[in-house]
């Protein structure tokens, strides 16, 4: 969809969702990469069925967002998740951040040992990887988090008007009913919770 501001009316201009009909698909996240070229990311348990692992996909875009170019790239599977048993049927919400350094940190949540939780990944080849997987949560039950013990996800990141990284997420996860916010240090090529 498109429209010139916020409150609508919104246009549709792509041609249905662009994601592959019999995939279950679920939140497409713009990336624009280092040579200005659009990207989606997005989880998806593709035509495996619900119950199956879900795993993070990325596919280039058109330059008017309307469709997707190219192959769809499976960046990795839920169950490289730390903590997670080798399950983990949900892979959502991702959200990168690109170092000075070209480094990239992929924020995603899905399913661990602790609930909902936030993990964070790592790739110095850009979008398609490979990814490295922190074995450190950056959110969850056993976060030293003075705020919120509760499990909780779907994490966005962005820099506020005096140049601090912060994140918000949903927390508690049952309820949805509190956004939490947290800042987020960048440094030495990782993220953690400040």
């Amino acid at each position: 969809f498109r429209c010139d501001t916020p409150e609508g009316p919104y246009d549709l201009i792509s041609d249905g969702h662009v994601t592959p009909d019999n995939w279950n698909s679920c939140d497409g996240t713009l990336y624009v990469d280092e040579n200005g070229d659009p990207w989606m990311i997005f989880g998806t348990s593709m035509d495996r069925g619900f119950d199956a692992n879900a795993v993070m996909a990325a596919s280039k875009m058109s330059a008017d967002l309307t469709s997707f170019v190219g192959e769809i790239h499976i960046l990795f599977e839920g169950y490289e998740m730390p903590h997670s048993n080798n399950t983990n049927k949900t892979v959502d919400a991702p959200c990168v951040y690109r170092f000075e350094s070209g480094r990239l940190a992929l924020t995603w949540s899905g399913f661990g040992d602790f609930g909902y939780c936030i993990a964070v990944s790592y790739s110095d080849n850009g979008i398609l990887g490979p990814w490295e997987h922190s074995e450190d949560l950056l959110f969850s039950t056993i976060s030293d988090n003075p705020i919120c013990y509760q499990e909780g996800g779907h994490g966005r990141l962005f820099e506020t008007f005096d140049g601090r990284l912060l994140m918000s997420f949903h927390s508690p996860n049952s309820t949805y009913e509190a956004v939490t916010y947290r800042e987020v240090i960048a440094e030495n090529g990782t993220l953690r919770l400040k």
